[in-house]
């Protein structure tokens, strides 16, 4: 029997198996920001409010927030911080907002949950199962949004006070493409593209030793998580610690130290050693203008997410640091130390390292 093959049926397949499939997607940390120029319906400041399905197309470059606790856009532009939100725990959750006149809204799984002026003190409760939904924040202009910036809280089940949403909760989709993917193969010769990548690191490795410790660690205003920090010493309440951390040419760090003033005489200590392939390639120091300090709570958000914020207050040498301090740094860095103990002026300080944009 023959088979008879209709040509104007192949036809009808060929459009489908041209059609370009989307590709893979991961999940990154944080949300992302896209901000929209001031609509022709929000005609001053008293009249600000457009449904965010008409801002239009975005202006400017997208950027990337860890936080939701007071995340900021430009005054004159509208904004909206996208991507989803984790649940990990069935059950009621109570939302609530606030920003300058309480000028913004929340949305979860599709569905308004913070309304626009609702008050800012007013509290929703919604409903949510386990697993990833989506998330956005929405600020308009005349919201003050590059200075007090919008402030979005959670209570989740069991939890007796709101608090900020953890960081770790926040993410947004980010394209793979397979055509990038490289097989794993026997390792011979370093490419020169990894060389290359090679020479365009900074430091490879943070040696950090602090009296009594570091709270947290910020990279390009991301926090560290807790895997890629590691403790190495924990000597009566001092700690040392290693970071395996890519730092390059413009980046910038910001270390939460702090210290109890009440024990061992007031003694402390911070310093921090980054290594190249095992070398020294910079060390805190109090007399440049690449470290700096900040010590008003008020201003620590733009201190730790903006490179330049923040750095025209100085780091101050220690005049008595804990004397066991250069020892250890000696001990788990490989080298003596050459740089200085710092701090700021209160007990509890953000120290910031501003990596110079070109190698010294």
């Amino acid at each position: 029997m023959k088979t008879v093959i209709s040509f104007a049926a192949v036809a009808c397949f060929l459009p489908t198996l041209l059609v370009a499939q989307p590709l893979p997607f991961q999940y990154a940390e944080g949300l992302l920001v896209r901000e929209f120029s001031r609509h022709k319906k929000q005609t001053d400041r008293d009249n600000v409010f457009v449904e965010p399905k008409e801002f239009g197309e975005p202006v400017g470059k997208p950027f990337v927030i860890h936080t939701l606790s007071g995340w900021k856009h430009e005054t004159d532009r509208n904004a909206i911080a996208s991507g989803y939100i984790t649940i990990s725990q069935e059950g009621e959750y109570r939302f609530r907002t606030n920003s300058y006149y309480d000028r913004n809204q929340l949305w979860i799984d599709d569905r308004i949950v913070c309304h626009f002026m609702d008050g800012g003190s007013r509290v929703k409760t919604v409903q949510l199962k386990s697993g990833r939904f989506p998330i956005r924040s929405v600020g308009f202009v005349e919201g003050r949004g590059g200075t007090q910036g919008i402030e979005v809280e959670w209570q989740p089940p069991g939890q007796k006070e709101f608090s900020p949403i953890p960081a770790e909760k926040l993410s947004h989709k980010v394209e793979k493409d397979p055509r990038r993917e490289t097989r794993k193969r026997e390792p011979v010769e370093p490419p020169k593209r990894m060389v290359a990548a090679k020479r365009n690191l900074r430091s490879d490795t943070l040696v950090i030793v602090a009296k009594d410790f570091v709270t947290e660690i910020y990279h390009n205003g991301r926090r560290l998580q807790r895997h890629e920090r590691r403790m190495v010493l924990d000597r009566f309440g001092a700690t040392a610690e290693k970071a395996e951390l890519e730092v390059r040419p413009g980046d910038w760090l910001v270390f939460h130290v702090a210290n109890n003033r009440l024990r061992h005489g007031g003694s402390k200590y911070f310093g921090v050693t980054g290594l190249l392939d095992g070398k020294v390639a910079f060390v805190s120091q109090a007399d440049s203008e690449d470290w700096s300090s900040c010590d008003t709570p008020g201003a620590v958000h733009d201190f730790i997410h903006f490179r330049e914020a923040g750095t025209e207050s100085r780091v101050v040498e220690i005049p008595k640091p804990w004397f066991e301090g250069a020892k250890f740094m000696k001990k788990y860095s490989g080298h003596d130390f050459a740089g200085d103990a710092i701090w700021g002026t209160t007990s509890s300080t953000w120290i910031k390292y501003q990596v110079p944009k070109k190698q010294k």
